[in-house]
């Protein structure tokens, strides 16, 4: 079958979309700073205390069995112009996150795990003697990309994506989701863009973060 046919016969398929193949420019190509700043500096475009009430998990100090230090152990990672990358950043509220995000204004921001103590004061508690800086909690996250399915599209390849691209990740995050809620029993699950060229899957249930 030639790949003209297979096209051809893939525009009856419901989870295909026609429209004009847009190839993926490299971030660089289109990157502009001043829009970073923009899209930091105003708290409406930028979801900073939603990010806080999600990754608190009801520890936000509003009822007595909250522990209010839980976010400030949740470790965050900036990268920065030119790959500069800075681990092990922490902050003790929604407050204090943004004000480090606006300082910096990282390229890239990565959700790490929740540590026993603070990171940003890790080398205080290695003082100590005891190994007490140690991951305890952690989301389970799945990376799919569409590069994974290179053996099976035939519109792009590599990190180049178009609109008939999107719908095998469209199956994937379906049969993925099925099997972790019907198989698994998860309730708690986030399907984000990744930012480029494939999605994230965010499972938050107790039992996948412990």
């Amino acid at each position: 079958m030639t790949r003209e046919e297979i096209e051809s016969r893939s525009r009856g398929d419901e989870t295909m979309m026609d429209a004009a193949q847009i190839k993926n420019q490299k971030p660089e190509e289109f990157f502009n700073v001043n829009y970073l700043r923009i899209y930091y500096g105003k708290s409406n475009l930028f979801p900073y205390s939603d990010i806080h009430k999600w990754l608190s998990y009801g520890h936000d100090g509003k009822h007595p069995g909250c522990d209010e230090y839980y976010f400030g152990r949740r470790e965050f990672s900036f990268t920065l112009e030119n790959d500069v990358y800075l681990r092990y950043k922490s902050f003790k509220n929604a407050s204090s996150m943004e004000d480090a995000i606006k300082s910096n204004f990282p390229y890239k921001i990565d959700i790490g795990a929740v540590y026993s103590v603070d990171p940003d004061k890790r080398h205080a508690y290695s003082q100590t003697g005891a190994n007490v800086f140690t991951p305890v909690e952690r989301e389970l996250v799945f990376d799919i990309d569409i590069t994974d399915y290179d053996d099976v599209r035939y519109c792009c390849s590599g990190a180049d994506v178009c609109s008939k691209c999107w719908p095998l990740m469209t199956v994937a995050i379906k049969v993925i989701h099925t099997s972790l809620t019907e198989d698994f029993g998860f309730k708690h699950i986030l399907w984000v863009f990744s930012g480029r060229r494939g999605v994230h899957c965010w499972v938050c249930d107790p039992k996948a973060r412990r």
